[in-house]
């Protein structure tokens, strides 16, 4: 058995993966940099089910995967190396 809140975020993760891979393509670069980008990837993924879990409690719209994607591209502290 699996509680509503978390099928409904383990379908919010899975639509932002399937959003995702749809833009940007399924190849990844190996060796440290694949790692970093599969890390990333998920990080992203997990960013929007977790925006489109607190806009569903809000009463909020959904941003777009485009919108979501976009606004994170703009942010003024991106980091570029970690």
């Amino acid at each position: 058995f699996m509680a509503p809140a978390l099928a409904r975020r383990i379908r919010d993760f899975q639509f932002a993966q399937e959003k995702r891979r749809k833009k940007y393509g399924d190849e990844k670069p190996w060796g440290i940099l694949g790692l970093y980008d599969h890390l990333a990837s998920i990080r992203i993924d997990v960013e929007w089910a977790e925006d489109a879990a607190w806009r569903r409690a809000n009463g909020e719209p959904y941003l777009s995967w485009a919108d979501f994607d976009a606004s994170k591209k703009r942010g003024v502290n991106r980091p570029f190396f970690t």
